[in-house]
């Protein structure tokens, strides 16, 4: 029985799974090099994992399985991904965006159901995302539908009502993902940190999203209630523009926006809900890793898992 391998390429680390008839016989993970390594190491797990067939997701832009922009992977910019990854010992690949690769798997967990409608938000380094209706994923004309993460907030700093990140160009107004986003908030807790004074000699290191979100500390639970609170704004916008049955959220920070910090979260999304839309379930997703579990279906040749991909 032929082997096939599923690899989730995340901003900070790259995850995969060896699978044989549906089973999974090994895994592993490793950090994510940036540039043009990151290819080098993909073609040598490919080759070394000797599976014939390779369904691989990926943080960004994903076009007819190319790579056209991975926002928060550098170096990584229009590259045909399914022609470089298939020099590695002539595995059939297949390319996918990571938070469609989730969408498919929560698909088929639900049961594959014609009627199955939800959005997907997948805060992590950045926040990804993926928009179920009618049993399908919606796609958009350019692959980007459910980018919530490039949502744009204008903000003055401060509060739900007031906001603190900002794009190139654009003075005042930031991205979802540069407000919710782990790297967003990592940064935004350094300047917060040096604002208030703190000697450069007496930070250590650099706290991770993570740590921000679980530490007991002023400045901390500062800069993690302000990202609760707009992430609860974000998910109102996504209820009130798309009404979905369910909005699952996913990704490494789900644990704090839906955990923790569950409360401020809400809090927001009651506040700048449409009446409506307050109805939408909000849950958390029950996979450990949808996005990897995607990318391994990516590899089946079922008739259904095509047909909700749009094949």
């Amino acid at each position: 029985m032929e082997k096939t391998l599923g690899i989730d390429v995340g901003a900070t680390k790259i995850e995969w799974a060896l699978s044989r008839g549906g089973k999974i016989e090994k895994g592993a993970k490793i950090n994510t090099p940036h540039s043009k390594k990151l290819l080098l190491i993909l073609k040598k797990i490919i080759k070394v994992s000797g599976a014939r067939e390779v369904g691989v997701c990926l943080p960004g832009f994903v076009q007819k399985e190319k790579a056209s922009l991975l926002p928060n992977i550098c170096g990584v910019k229009n590259i045909d991904v399914k022609a470089e990854l298939g020099k590695a010992g002539g595995a059939k690949i297949f390319v996918e965006n990571d938070a469609k690769c989730a969408a498919l798997a929560l698909w088929r967990k639900r049961g594959m159901k014609k009627d199955d409608d939800f959005a997907l938000v997948m805060p992590g380094s950045g926040i990804g995302g993926a928009i179920v209706r009618g049993g399908r994923l919606v796609r958009g004309s350019g692959n980007c539908a459910g980018e919530f993460g490039h949502m744009k907030f204008l903000y003055f700093g401060g509060g739900a009502n007031k906001i603190s990140a900002g794009v190139a160009g654009s003075k005042n107004f930031f991205e979802w993902e540069q407000i919710c986003g782990g790297k967003g908030i990592e940064k935004k807790f350094d300047s917060v940190v040096r604002r208030n004074g703190a000697n450069k000699s007496k930070i250590l290191r650099k706290k991770s999203a993570k740590e921000i979100f679980e530490s007991k500390s002023a400045l901390e639970k500062k800069v993690a209630g302000e990202a609760a609170e707009f992430f609860g704004v974000g998910m109102a916008n996504i209820a009130n523009a798309l009404n979905p049955k369910e909005i699952i959220v996913a990704g490494s920070l789900s644990n704090a926006y839906m955990g923790k910090h569950k409360k401020q979260v809400m809090r927001t999304f009651s506040q700048n809900a449409i009446e409506p839309a307050k109805k939408v379930r909000i849950t958390k997703c029950s996979l450990k890793n949808p996005s990897l579990a995607g990318a391994l279906l990516l590899c089946k040749k079922e008739r259904k898992i095509n047909s909700f991909l749009g094949l």
